[in-house]
């Protein structure tokens, strides 16, 4: 997943990143929910929002760099 949002230079906007893992934290509440909760696709959900928040994290301190997340 790092390796993809390295890779994608739309990714790599401070901006962008905050609002995908937004999107991504938003899809997570409505998945647990909804009446027939799919937990399953939450945890997914949940787990890309965290690693696009450390990816978010490192672009903050490292000036613009992920070398050091991906090794």
């Amino acid at each position: 997943m790092v390796m993809l949002v390295k890779e994608d230079p739309l990714l790599v906007d401070v901006v962008a990143l905050e609002k995908c893992y937004r999107v991504m934290d938003l899809l997570c509440e409505q998945c647990v929910k909804q009446q027939d909760m799919n937990e399953v696709l939450a945890m997914k959900m949940h787990y890309i929002s965290c690693v696009l928040q450390k990816c978010l994290a490192f672009l903050q301190e490292r000036d613009d760099n992920l070398d050091a997340l991906l090794k």
